[in-house]
Parts: C-alpha cells; structure tokens; sequence
C-alpha cells in the first residue's frame, strides 16, 4: 500500500505546479467578482461562493497532500526556481494549502451578502 502511494505521488509531482497555478487563477475570478461587486453594487454572490469553495477544496487539497507526503516520508514541496541550473527553491504543500485557506476565508468574509447579516 505504501509503494503504491508513493509511485503515485512521484508521478503526481509534477503537475502540482500547473494544478496550483490553476487554482490561483479560479480563486483570481472570485477576487474578481468581489471588487465588481463593490465597485458596481451588482449580485455576484453565486460567483463568488463557486470561487470560495474551489478555494477551500484547493486548500484541503494541498494540506491533505502534505500530511500524505510526510507519512510516506517524502518531501512535498513545488520547486519555484530553476532546477536545471540547480537552483532550488522549495514551498511546502501547506503553505500553498495555507494560502488557499487564508483567500478562501477573506472572500466568504468580503463576498458576505448584506441578506447574510455580520453575525
């Protein structure tokens, strides 16, 4: 069970960059619609819930990635430098996991519908 799952994670590493630069830019949308929202006082409350929740599932991936990662005793971590010149620079998954969450919450916080009330 444990090989498995550790030639799945080999194998899954490297689009893990391309799936976060994914979920930034869906999260981006949201950010979006929050200031569309304030700027132009129109209802983009269904955007913006759709963003938030691909927020906190983007979030809970990554953490639940990184607590996977360190049971099977790897390291999971994106490497935002170049490696080919052997430069590395290395962002766990819970602190991208972290960013996540931290949006997440800013925009269910921001993207609150004046019917939802400030309880």
């Amino acid at each position: 069970m444990k090989e498995s799952l550790k030639s799945m994670m080999i194998v899954m590493m490297p689009y893990m960059k391309i799936l976060m630069w994914v979920g930034i830019a869906l999260v981006a949308i949201g950010i979006l619609l929050i200031i569309i929202k304030f700027a132009l006082k129109k209802n983009m409350q269904s955007g913006i819930n759709w963003s938030m929740r691909i927020g906190f599932g983007f979030a809970a991936f990554y953490i639940i990635c990184q607590f996977i990662g360190l049971y099977l005793q790897m390291t999971p971590a994106i490497n935002f430098a170049d490696s080919k010149n052997f430069e590395f620079n290395l962002v766990e998954f819970w602190i991208i996991g972290a960013a996540f969450l931290v949006t997440a919450i800013v925009m269910k916080l921001l993207g609150r519908s004046k019917q939802d009330g400030m309880a």
